[in-house]
């Protein structure tokens, strides 16, 4: 249980800070109406939807990382985060490029209404523009965590958020010197808040300052490491890329009830991450409790691990959510005063609470799966569970049966329930525990 909390413990706090600017997002855009919440909403999707492959990074690197650590071998750990390194620079320099290239039919292809284009255009050419700083905050953080190093990630992102919370309402709004930017303001002081993180983050790696490190022998490229690393990456990144696309797709329902409801769907979704954050954490943890156990030889413990870090989620996140439930109203009033979005926003959150429970168990047991180094596992069964069960489900009950935005909210819990299932019961095979890395 210590070393779960050694873990889990920083992991939380660092997840908070860093979901808590997007939240903030949500309440400076609310200022700006409706139209602006939507904007935002809409990118920050797009941008998830581009950048899945460097989430799948975190996960392979993230394995290799972890086996080398509990097997003792530093200058294997250190080569693995340089490779990872190399890979993500490759992955998000070509994606950035067209997402600004892009990003105007891309919003048109996502459904966002015309007159709402040109604001949601302003604010994504800059989250493109910026988006090595504004993903290898995360990405290396994810390295850092899988390498028993969450400390390091902690200080980062505390680093990012400072500047974004302090900077953002002065582009946002014009205050002092600074000039009024409105949503460019907010998408600056994002971009401007991650490049503070990264860069505190190569100077840990490059200062031996965290578990794994950059030095003169890791500045090598090796092919068969970066092959393998690859390997673990593609499902994980395939996984991704299909939650992303299906989270595109689910907006583009979304989106075919307004503005309005886009607005409810993008501070709710806020609301929610900020949420899940410290019990979602416990499941990155478990992707390192595993990894490690692995590289130790100690296939029991991993085991163990993550049961408890399973148990411990799902109490968690059904506490949150009870809460959550209640006060909802005046939570979601919070960001906006919009009486369409309030009533739209209570719905949702009430009905996806009992799925909130289910999908922190499937992301325990994911990320366990991740940690051994099976990704392919949990790819096809978020295949399976997004694009047979949930997708489907929202169109239907949304469309079909008539019942409206509340159909959507309703198969997204059941998607969740689906995914929690068939994830423990390929946990529960425990084939993970042959896996080579």
């Amino acid at each position: 249980m210590g070393n779960i909390w050694h873990l889990a413990f920083p992991m939380s706090i660092s997840s908070l800070f860093m979901a808590l600017p997007t939240t903030l997002d949500m309440f400076w855009m609310g200022k700006l109406g409706v139209a602006a919440l939507a904007s935002v909403g809409i990118v920050q999707s797009l941008r998830m939807a581009m950048i899945s492959p460097i989430i799948g990074l975190s996960v392979g690197g993230g394995a290799a990382i972890a086996r080398y650590i509990g097997a003792g071998d530093q200058e294997r750990a250190n080569l693995a985060m340089f490779q990872s390194l190399v890979l993500f620079l490759l992955i998000v320099g070509s994606t950035g490029l067209a997402g600004f290239i892009f990003a105007r039919p891309l919003l048109r292809l996502l459904g966002v209404e015309e007159n709402v284009i040109p604001l949601a255009l302003s604010y994504a050419r800059i989250i493109f523009a910026g988006l090595l700083a504004m993903e290898m905050l995360p990405t290396v953080s994810g390295l850092l965590n899988a390498s028993g190093s969450p400390e390091r990630s902690l200080q980062a992102n505390i680093i990012a958020t400072i500047i974004i919370i302090l900077l953002e309402p002065l582009l946002v709004f014009g205050l002092g010197p600074f000039p009024q930017l409105g949503i460019r303001g907010a998408g600056m002081a994002m971009v401007l808040g991650n490049s503070l993180g990264s860069g505190y983050h190569i100077f840990v790696l490059l200062t031996g300052r965290a578990r794994v490190r950059i030095d003169r022998k890791s500045l090598r490229l090796d092919w068969q490491l970066m092959k393998r690393i690859i390997l673990i990456t593609l499902p994980a990144g395939v996984q991704q890329s299909t939650f992303n696309i299906a989270n595109t797709v689910l907006i583009r329902i979304v989106s075919a009830y307004g503005t309005t409801t886009l607005a409810a769907y993008s501070v709710v979704t806020r609301i929610l991450q900020l949420v899940q954050m410290p019990y979602l954490s416990l499941g990155r943890a478990s992707a390192t409790m595993v990894g490690q156990n692995l590289g130790a030889a100690k296939a029991s413990r991993a085991e163990k691990s993550a049961w408890l870090i399973a148990t411990l989620t799902m109490i968690f996140a059904g506490l949150s959510m009870t809460v959550l439930s209640f006060i909802a109203k005046p939570i979601i009033s919070v960001f906006s005063a919009e009486a369409g979005v309030v009533s739209v926003g209570v719905s949702m959150i009430r009905i996806v609470a009992i799925g909130q429970v289910f999908m922190g168990l499937s992301r325990v047991m994911e990320s366990s799966l991740g940690g051994s180094g099976d990704t392919i596992s949990p790819m096809v069964i978020n295949i399976i569970a997004l694009w047979f069960i949930q997708l489907p489900l929202a169109y239907s009950f949304s469309r079909i049966v008539g019942w409206g935005t509340n159909g959507i909210w309703l198969a997204l819990s059941i998607g969740y329930m689906v995914a929690a299932l068939i994830m423990t019961l390929r946990f529960q095979q425990g084939k993970w525990k042959l896996k080579e890395i």
